[in-house]
């Protein structure tokens, strides 16, 4: 049983993680009501008015794109991604402890790699437009590094808490322990 070893930095990356996690879900959600309704009044148009829009589609895959990204965060932190911990319980506490190091580096190293090259993509957009929302590309390409940024943010957050606490952060964690 680990003894916490600095309370303000665990009580700073507790509040922070689930500040991030709510701010991530409220946006998350703004962004889903407005991909409905976008979706909806293209439907309606079409069909009952029997006319179409070119940016409702455009517009629909991009604010799907930026909800995805976003609520990934917040699925990060409730353990909703998928894992693979079968293995877990057949080694010994070292091969495991080696695992969770490596884990960790692929985590962050995959996250940090992906937001500075989303970065880097959606600077060089700039200068070019969507056909339909004529707006610059680096706007959608964005959902990206963002996405990332907020994950890569989160993950740090909830590796720090599990090293300082005996407490299990996600399902990722408790999944293990729950099996034995």
């Amino acid at each position: 049983m680990k003894s916490i070893k600095n309370k303000g930095l665990v009580a700073f990356c507790y509040q922070a993680s689930n500040l991030l996690e709510k701010f991530s879900l409220g946006l998350a959600g703004l962004i889903f009501m407005v991909t409905v309704s976008n979706v909806i009044f293209a439907v309606f148009t079409r069909y009952l008015l029997e006319t179409s829009f070119i940016w409702t589609d455009e517009l629909a895959r991009y604010t799907l794109t930026y909800f995805v990204m976003i609520a990934s965060n917040a699925a990060l932190k409730s353990g909703d991604h998928m894992t693979i911990d079968i293995a877990h319980k057949y080694f010994p506490d070292l091969l495991n402890t080696i695992f969770k190091w490596l884990r960790r580096i692929i985590c962050i190293t995959v996250y940090f790699f992906l937001t500075i090259k989303g970065i880097e993509i959606a600077w060089n957009a700039w200068n070019t437009t969507t056909l339909g929302l004529n707006i610059p590309r680096a706007i959608p390409l964005l959902s990206i590094p963002i996405g990332m940024l907020l994950m890569l943010i989160q993950y740090l957050l909830m590796q720090i808490l599990e090293e300082t606490t005996d407490k299990p952060i996600n399902q990722e964690t408790t999944s293990v322990s729950k099996s034995k």
